[in-house]
């Protein structure tokens, strides 16, 4: 609901009201952010219930106030984040398959 609200802002071209709507959500990475703070509600889910659309969004509205080195700062971050993620993916493919032709073709 609140990428909702603030793309439609931004859409309009209300980017000083975009930006102080986001004021509330400085730390995105905050830990009541996540799945796991509310084990009782979502269980064992895990990951991080921010979309990464609203991320991309907040990361780019100091752009359009005239703040570039903030908003590539923040792309930067994102971008960091995204490699990341992809690497520890990357590792747990190669390792499964690995394993997997380990178990199709032993060495002895």
């Amino acid at each position: 609901m609140w990428f909702t609200r603030l793309a439609l802002l931004v859409k309009l071209r209300r980017f000083s009201l975009a930006e102080v709507e986001c004021e509330q959500f400085k730390l995105l990475d905050a830990p009541d952010l996540y799945f796991e703070f509310y084990p009782e509600l979502y269980g064992g889910r895990k990951g991080a219930m921010v979309p990464f659309s609203f991320r991309l969004l907040v990361a780019e509205l100091p752009h359009y106030l005239g703040k570039h080195s903030t908003a590539l700062d923040r792309l930067n971050s994102l971008l960091t984040t995204c490699h990341q993620v992809l690497f520890s993916y990357l590792v747990i493919y190669f390792f499964i398959l690995l394993l997997s032709l380990l178990l199709l073709h032993p060495l002895i």
